[in-house]
């Protein structure tokens, strides 16, 4: 069995109550996990995937099963630093996950996000069974390099992560190419693993590249383990991967068509 797990945080920290924010008629963490089941639905083995949400607060748990009545959800420590560490909590509590069973983490903040492209990358997981993997697409033509709120990724040619930041990157010495300036990739708040690697993972301490950036996964970078990333062009221009971590993310979801 592989699991997609979906850790919501009540008090987040840039916007608290974030998940519970009315997007449409309905909270903004019922939106993401909709997207989530749409994205079970068109990978090619849906019955290979448990979808659990990992919440932190029993506000979160009763507004989720009246949404969801079937779907498992575990009640997790108020007190985990991260969202990774609750879903290693939350598939750790189930006792079914063996050392090779593929977890995604997939951010409850993503309300918009593509179906298509997200069963596509579940579908990589199946095949390619990555120790440590994530998704990135094409920069968009709308968003702002030097905007922080906006992940950057450096993928080699061989499919693995060199870099991530919150700051435009690479800086260029010299003139830009012929072709242009060399743009990163997009990432997007999705991850996968293996139960052992995030096992791991949750056992060692943040690096000094993770707190200075903010990012959970240089954590992993600074341990010298390989990051694979799916890169994709972003043809599904009818969806965003974007987050929401402030009021004008918000307000962008709440308009978004």
């Amino acid at each position: 069995m592989s699991f997609i797990v979906v850790p919501l945080r009540l008090q987040s920290q840039r916007l608290p109550e974030k998940i519970l924010a009315d997007l449409g008629g309905k909270p903004l963490c019922v939106r993401s996990l909709e997207r989530v089941f749409a994205s079970v639905e068109l990978c090619n083995n849906p019955q290979d995937w448990q979808v659990l949400a990992a919440v932190d607060d029993q506000r979160t748990e009763t507004l989720l099963k009246k949404h969801f009545p079937k779907l498992t959800i575990v009640l997790t420590d108020p007190a985990l630093p991260s969202g990774t560490d609750r879903v290693h909590a939350a598939v750790s509590s189930l006792g079914l996950a063996k050392a090779d069973s593929i977890i995604v983490n997939v951010q409850g903040d993503m309300p918009h996000m593509s179906a298509r492209h997200t069963a596509a990358f579940l579908d990589w997981c199946m095949a390619r069974k990555p120790a440590f993997g994530t998704l990135a697409h094409a920069w968009p033509r709308d968003q702002d390099l030097e905007d922080r709120a906006h992940v950057k990724a450096l993928v080699s040619h061989t499919g693995r992560a060199i870099y991530f930041s919150r700051f435009a990157l690479p800086y260029s010495r010299v003139e830009a190419p012929s072709e242009g300036p060399l743009v990163p990739w997009y990432h997007v708040g999705i991850y996968a693993y293996n139960y052992a690697q995030l096992s791991e993972f949750c056992a060692w301490a943040p690096s000094a590249l993770e707190r200075f950036e903010g990012l959970e996964q240089l954590r992993a970078l600074d341990r010298g383990v390989a990051i694979n990333v799916m890169t994709f062009e972003n043809t599904d221009t009818a969806h965003s991967f974007r987050g929401v971590d402030t009021p004008a993310d918000l307000t962008w979801a709440a308009s978004y068509k």
